[in-house]
């Protein structure tokens, strides 16, 4: 399904054909939110990033939808870093060829130590990585079209507890975890706190509804 298909499916669930509650930039946001949910969830999207020194810079921003960094590579012959624990306060100032790095808790940035004293060279950053959000109608998923009906149970739970109808966002969530169960999904702990999977009716596919 496209960007517009994945809509309309939620529209369709929410019994909302057009904007009255939810508006249509509200649920988009929900359907993003739910392709990147379900791509962390089951390990999915690019393994690698590329991007390259500036000399004298010691601080790089991590791509946008990075889930996780397994292990940071550097330069031509991509060289493993040693990866850092002891804070930031540890880095050393001067410069030189990198080959340990930190990512410090609750931030989006790499350091490298020693400072960099070239311009130009690689750091390939592993882990998983997302595509950028969905914009356009014809846009589909990062994820295989099999998990698109996830997107949807998910964007479903977003916009149930954003009317606090803590009962269909339970079905919702119930269902998306039915939807990945099989794919050895870690489903996030997101969501409303109360999950009943006897409380919705229904398959996990095409056919299905919220009670």
């Amino acid at each position: 399904m496209n960007f517009l298909e994945l809509l309309t499916e939620v529209r369709t669930v929410l019994q909302e054909p057009t904007a009255a509650f939810w508006s249509d930039s509200i649920l988009k946001s929900f359907i993003n939110d739910g392709d990147l949910r379900v791509c962390m969830d089951l390990q999915l999207g690019d393994t690698f990033r590329d991007t390259t020194t500036v000399a004298g810079q010691q601080c790089y921003p991590l791509p946008d939808y990075t889930f996780n960094i397994d292990r940071v590579l550097y330069g031509t012959s991509l060289n493993r870093l040693r990866k850092i624990t002891d804070g930031i306060d540890s880095l050393g100032t001067s410069e030189g060829t990198p080959y340990q790095y930190i990512i410090p808790d609750g931030t989006s940035k790499i350091y490298l130590d020693p400072i960099p004293s070239a311009s130009g060279t690689t750091i390939r950053l592993c882990g998983r990585f997302k595509s950028a959000d969905m914009t356009e109608d014809t846009d589909e998923p990062e994820c295989n079209a099999m998990f698109h009906r996830a997107i949807i149970h998910w964007a479903c739970m977003k916009a149930f507890n954003m009317r606090k109808d803590s009962q269909q966002a339970g079905d919702a969530m119930s269902l998306y975890r039915a939807s990945i169960a099989g794919f050895g999904g870690h489903v996030s702990t997101e969501g409303p706190k109360r999950l009943n999977r006897s409380a919705y009716t229904g398959s996990v596919g095409k056919n299905w509804r919220y009670r």
